[in-house]
């Protein structure tokens, strides 16, 4: 069975062990909590994605979640990220943010790693906003602006099969403008640098997002709370992932 053998491509997840558990499989592939009990309707969906011909070549379920999400509008218009400074990618923070002015990056001092490239950078970044994620997922918003909280695995692959990022040239930044997206392990940054193949930062802190003028541009810095030290920008290159073991 199909489904069977693409479920043991997951990496790090029980869904590749034992037997073929088709509710686990849904759950995975349309972004259900694993609380959730499944019905008929959910399955069949599952199948309707898994039976499409555009799934042919599909190589993991992160390729059929990472489908249904595009036929639910992940990447269409208003999901593009407006942009001031040669910047381009995806704005999944609803109307929270219209537009980012992505030449200056406000309170964002010189750090061990270095800071990410938001200035006069070229090639000029592509940048992903998200208003929710963390080290191992983050939250994006469909056509209808329905949130999806998409493991690590799933918005990897999300990035590599966005159209806008595969016509940039080589050499081409990621920027993960996504709250805690670099802390702990790396999980997420790592991922999508390996998935993209390309250099991706984050930051293990949260972020704020200020318009300078009324209506106009947002610039980026990062969001002090009392007794929280500002987390840190890193950057991931291809070939950094760990197994579940710890070995690269």
């Amino acid at each position: 069975m199909r489904l069977g053998a693409l479920r043991r491509a997951v990496t790090g997840s029980p869904l590749r062990e034992g037997p073929f558990d088709l509710d686990a499989v849904t759950r995975y592939v349309l972004g259900l909590s694993e609380r959730e009990a499944v019905t008929k309707v959910q399955r069949g969906e599952l199948f309707r994605v898994a039976l499409d011909e555009n799934m042919e070549g599909a190589r993991s379920l992160a390729g059929l979640a990472v489908f249904r999400l595009v036929l639910d509008g992940v990447f269409c218009v208003a999901r593009t990220l407006p942009r001031t400074g040669g910047s381009r990618g995806r704005n999944w923070t609803g109307g929270r943010i219209r537009e980012l002015d992505t030449s200056q990056a406000v309170g964002v001092a010189q750090q061990p790693y270095g800071v990410p490239p938001l200035g006069e950078a070229d090639p000029a970044p592509y940048v992903v906003l998200a208003a929710e994620g963390g080290h191992d997922h983050a939250v994006v918003l469909d056509g209808d602006g329905t949130p999806h909280r998409v493991t690590t695995e799933v918005f990897a692959e999300l990035l590599a099969l966005d159209p806008l990022l595969a016509g940039l040239p080589d050499g081409t930044s990621v920027v993960l403008l996504v709250p805690e997206a670099g802390a702990r392990g790396l999980d997420l940054p790592r991922a999508v640098a390996d998935r993209t193949g390309r250099t991706t930062w984050a930051t293990g802190g949260r972020l704020r997002f200020t318009p300078q003028t009324e209506g106009g541009p947002a610039v980026v810095s990062p969001e002090h709370r009392p007794g929280e030290t500002a987390g840190a920008w890193g950057f991931s290159e291809p070939g950094e992932v760990l197994d579940p073991a710890g070995a690269p």
